[in-house]
């Protein structure tokens, strides 16, 4: 297992196309890395790097197709990311502290990677709402951002996402300030979850137009300030629940 800093004289690698360092010790920042002009992997996930994400990493190369700083200690934002290649397809963030000097926004300039397909940035310290800017990323094909502290309504046009397969939201400080979540045209045939936590604040629920299977869950009698909630055109079989019409903010049943 290979310990230390990694030594900047690797940017003198001019027609390297993949740097995988994975699984190891090293430490220190990565401000001296950069400037791989064939780079397509770029692999530092699994090791205990600090510092911040600075510019030549987001723009290690015109044609960078994977990005994993997974599972080490980068602090910062997202905010470079505007100097990534648009031909990222796989972008991995995943169990670090980033966050800023305060808990940090996703950032809009998430829907100029229209080739991403996966976007894995759980167990950080994000806020806000999902930049709707997502909706530009067309061939996204999971998207896992739990453990994080979403904020505010999830009111993300998922039916324009053809592509997306896996969606986790889960431990999103239990979601509970989350107001509305749209999830229509999604998940087509499966059963609704049966354990869910949280949503207390949820106030607008559309899971229309799936196809989704089983019986109305029980954890939306916890919903108590819905307002609107869409479950048409699914296949839900059993009874309407009694606690149904205790629902006393609820005025659009479909």
């Amino acid at each position: 297992m290979l310990t230390g800093r990694v030594s900047p004289v690797l940017s003198g690698l001019k027609m390297i196309r993949s740097l995988n360092v994975s699984s190891n010790s090293f430490s220190g920042d990565l401000l001296e890395l950069g400037g791989f002009p064939n780079l397509i992997v770029f692999n530092v996930s699994n090791n205990s790097f600090t510092g911040m994400l600075n510019s030549q990493i987001w723009s290690a190369s015109n044609g960078t197709e994977i990005l994993d700083l997974s599972m080490n200690n980068f602090a910062g934002n997202l905010q470079g990311l505007d100097n990534c290649s648009s031909t990222i397809k796989e972008l991995h963030v995943d169990v670090n502290s980033l966050s800023g000097h305060l808990p940090g926004e996703l950032p809009n300039v998430l829907g100029n990677l229209t080739n991403l397909q996966f976007f894995i940035a759980n167990s950080n310290f994000f806020s806000g709402p999902l930049p709707l800017s997502l909706a530009l990323c067309l061939k996204i094909h999971v998207l896992d951002l739990r453990n994080n502290s979403l904020t505010d309504s999830i009111d993300l046009n998922f039916t324009g996402l053809p592509s997306l397969g896996m969606l986790v939201l889960a431990r999103c400080y239990q979601c509970k300030n989350v107001t509305t979540l749209i999830l229509a045209v999604n998940f087509i045939g499966e059963e609704i979850p049966k354990n869910v936590i949280g949503f207390e604040s949820l106030m607008v629920l559309g899971i229309g137009y799936c196809g989704l299977k089983g019986h109305i869950p029980v954890w939306l009698s916890s919903c108590k300030k819905l307002h609107v909630l869409d479950l048409s055109w699914n296949h839900l079989d059993g009874k309407i629940p009694p606690w149904i019409g205790l629902m006393e903010n609820l005025f659009y049943l479909d």
